[in-house]
């Protein structure tokens, strides 16, 4: 009998122990998911402070109308910049007067020769207003305005030089 008090006492003595250990594992567990959760919580209110600083970033990056890469091509507001400007109706005229001069270029000196072309040309005035218009409008320098013209004046040309659009890309 003495040894199954023993035993008894034992039994309970691991009992509580084993009780004991759950509720710290449990009260600890607790802790870290409170300290997980608030981590995560903080992290999140970080990568929102992060993305509004990329936004505010991007916000007072230059705008440019034109969207880089081989070979170069007019983005979203170079669209409409170039529909301000009736820039395709130009670049379709002066693409008729500068047939000649291109006979024989390749892609990238069409493309030269437009830009140049369109940086050197006397606008008249009905057209430069619509450019400075257009710049004003879109926060964008005349020069801009410009490659934009010259974008469109290399694009008819290589229509017209029938050259196809794989052979830019």
């Amino acid at each position: 009998m003495n040894m199954s008090y023993w035993a008894l006492g034992i039994s309970i003595t691991v009992a509580v122990t084993v009780i004991i250990a759950a509720l710290t594992l449990t009260f600890r567990g607790g802790e870290w998911y409170g300290k997980v959760n608030s981590d995560r919580d903080t992290f999140k209110e970080f990568m929102k402070e992060i993305r509004e600083k990329i936004d505010q970033i991007l916000a007072n990056l230059p705008k440019t109308p034109i969207t880089p890469g081989s070979p170069l091509r007019l983005n979203e507001l170079g669209e409409k910049v170039s529909e301000q400007t009736a820039a395709s109706e130009w670049a379709i005229e002066q693409s008729e007067d500068l047939y000649e001069q291109t006979a024989g270029f390749d892609a990238m000196q069409i493309q030269e020769h437009a830009f140049s072309h369109a940086k050197s040309f006397e606008y008249p005035e009905e057209i430069l207003s619509k450019m400075r218009a257009s710049a004003f409008e879109n926060g964008l320098k005349l020069d801009q305005i410009k490659d934009v013209l010259g974008i469109e004046l290399r694009d008819a040309l290589l229509r017209m030089h029938q050259f196809e659009q794989r052979d830019l890309d």
